[in-house]
């Protein structure tokens, strides 16, 4: 359907052997979609295969492979944290992904994000102008494409770290006056997707707390949220995977 570029594009088999890279697809001609196909969208310093322990949770809890889907944006971690910025090419890595794996499932897609990928992903969503290629058009919102969206420790309104670095630039950088996080919480709509949630530590030592004013991982419009207390940003991922589940299901209350 898309070609062998494509392909290539969004396997990223550069990044490793297996699910390092992406993954996601049918295993045999017979398996079919019975559970909204979910998008795992990977940090800053992260490729594909960091989810595998969330796939696993998944799969145990009725997901088949045709339902779980990821693929690498980014160098998977080669650039520094506080180097990295929000490209267009980075954008559009996602937003192809969310669209290849809707019209492929013929399905809705819930997404789950984590860290800078929920501000990749929800540019992605939002599209219109890439911030740090102006006359680059990403196109019309993909909100109708996702039923859920979930961030996970996100860099919803920025992060407190970086910003005297490449990667807090006030382009499109993680500093909450950046062009970019500027862009994404403008609209006062959500536009994720049908729902949404977050999911955030209160002592998160890479996202922080305040920025300009708001909670640096609160996402904009949500429906709801968890706050875990005294755990580090890299457990937040890994330790809500039951949360995460529960919020794509539309079961969870807010704790």
């Amino acid at each position: 359907m898309y070609g062998k570029a494509m392909q290539e594009k969004l396997e990223r088999v550069e990044m490793g052997l297996g699910m390092l890279g992406s993954f996601g697809g049918k295993n045999l001609p017979t398996d079919v979609v019975r559970n909204r196909p979910v998008i795992f969208v990977h940090g800053i310093t992260y490729r594909a295969g960091n989810w595998i322990p969330i796939h696993l949770h998944f799969s145990l809890n009725g997901y088949n492979s045709m339902e779980l889907y990821a693929t690498t944006w980014g160098d998977g971690g080669i650039t520094p944290l506080c180097e990295k910025t929000f490209t267009c090419q980075d954008v559009k890595q996602i937003r192809d992904f969310i669209i290849a794996v809707a019209e492929y499932t013929g399905s809705e897609v819930d997404i789950v994000a984590y860290s800078g990928g929920v501000a990749i992903s929800r540019k992605a969503i939002l599209g219109g102008a890439c911030v740090d290629m102006p006359g680059e058009e990403l196109g019309e919102r993909l909100t109708g494409y996702v039923n859920t969206f979930v961030a996970v420790a996100g860099v919803a309104f920025g992060m407190e770290t970086c910003l005297t670095q490449k990667g807090g630039n006030l382009i499109n950088g993680v500093n909450c006056n950046s062009q970019y996080m500027r862009d994404i919480n403008f609209p006062d709509n959500r536009y994720e997707g049908k729902f949404s949630y977050y999911i955030y530590s209160d002592t998160d030592e890479i996202i922080g707390q305040q920025c300009c004013g708001k909670l640096c991982p609160e996402l904009k419009n949500a429906m709801g949220f968890s706050r875990q207390t005294n755990m580090p940003h890299a457990n937040v991922i890994l330790m809500t995977e039951d949360v995460q589940l529960k919020m794509i299901q539309h079961l969870w209350k807010n704790v």
